[in-house]
C-alpha cells in the first residue's frame, strides 16, 4: 500500500509509467502488483479496481474535461470498454456505450444538447443511428 505520492504501478510483475502523477492511495497485492487506488491528479480524479494485469472498473472526474466509468473483461477474455460512460463537462453531452467482448461498440445511447441519439451495429459492425425508428 502507498499512501501520498504513488509510485509508477507495477502490473504483472513489471513497473509501468503512470499515466498522469497521482497524490492519494494505491493497494497492491501480495506480489506487490496494484489492484485498486484512489488519486489526485492535476486534470482530476480517479478511482479504480483492477483484475491481475487489467483495469476492471474505473471511475474518473475531470472537471475541465470528462466525467465518467469505464468496465472491462478480465484479462484473456476480451477489449477494452464493454461497458462505458461519459459526460463531457464542456458541452454537456452524455454518452453510454455497451460493447461486445473484444471491445467493439454495438449499442451507442448519446443526448446532445436536447437531442438523443440511438446508434446500433449492423452486420458490418459499423454504429448506424436508428433513432428515427424509435421515435414516439
Amino acid at each position: 500500500m502507498a499512501i501520498g505520492e504513488v509510485p509508477d504501478p507495477q502490473v504483472l510483475g513489471t513497473v509501468r509509467k503512470r499515466i498522469h502523477a497521482s497524490t492519494g492511495i494505491a493497494f497492491n497485492d501480495a506480489g506487490g502488483d496494484e489492484r485498486a487506488g484512489f488519486g489526485v491528479t492535476e486534470n482530476g480524479v480517479v478511482l479504480g479496481m483492477d483484475y491481475p494485469g487489467k483495469e476492471a472498473l474505473t471511475l474518473f472526474a475531470s472537471p475541465a474535461g470528462f466525467t465518467g466509468m469505464t468496465v472491462n473483461l478480465p484479462p484473456g477474455k476480451g477489449g477494452n470498454e464493454q461497458l462505458g460512460m461519459v459526460l463531457n463537462n464542456q458541452t454537456g453531452t452524455s454518452v453510454v456505450k455497451l460493447a461486445g467482448p473484444d471491445g467493439s461498440e454495438r449499442i451507442m445511447f448519446s443526448v446532445e444538447s436536447d437531442r438523443a441519439k440511438v446508434r446500433v451495429a449492423g452486420s458490418a459492425g459499423s454504429l448506424k443511428d436508428v433513432t428515427s425508428v424509435l421515435q414516439p
